[in-house]
């Protein structure tokens, strides 16, 4: 098996998952938002964030003035692992076990079949046409 390694950059509130070989899917990325910050702090339970209205609330993101800190992620990957890159708009309506069956569940379609799958999925949940995919498989 050939490993090799993946390095994300994150401003904001989308998200970079991994999701390897044994079907274990990991979220790469952090939240810049006062909600992620009070789940961090105790305060919020993690699966109380979509409801709260703390979730739109940016402390770092992409347009703000000055200089930006960047989060750096790396991860190892592997042949047919794959890697998806959401808004906001697509993790609000499908919690990440619910992404995880999803891709577990398609996994062997073309990445782009699977995003789009991904959005539909999330605009059928009650989504307001906000979300956004990238699905990559790597090779």
């Amino acid at each position: 098996m050939c490993i090799s390694h993946l390095y994300v950059a994150s401003v904001g509130d989308s998200r970079a998952y991994h999701l390897n070989g044994n079907n274990s899917l990991r979220r790469l990325t952090t939240d810049h938002t006062l909600a992620a910050r009070l789940v961090e702090a105790g305060l919020l339970q993690p699966d109380e964030v979509s409801s709260s209205p703390k979730r739109k609330r940016h402390y770092r993101y992409l347009g703000q003035a000055g200089r930006i800190p960047v989060d750096l992620f790396q991860c190892e990957v592997a042949v047919d692992d794959l890697i998806l890159l959401c808004t906001d708009g697509l993790w609000h309506m499908l919690p990440d076990e619910r992404l995880r069956e999803l891709l577990v569940k398609s996994r062997g379609t073309d990445p782009q079949s699977m995003a789009h799958s991904l959005v539909d999925t999330a605009n059928l949940a009650g989504g307001d046409g906000n979300s956004g995919a990238i699905v990559i498989r790597v090779q």
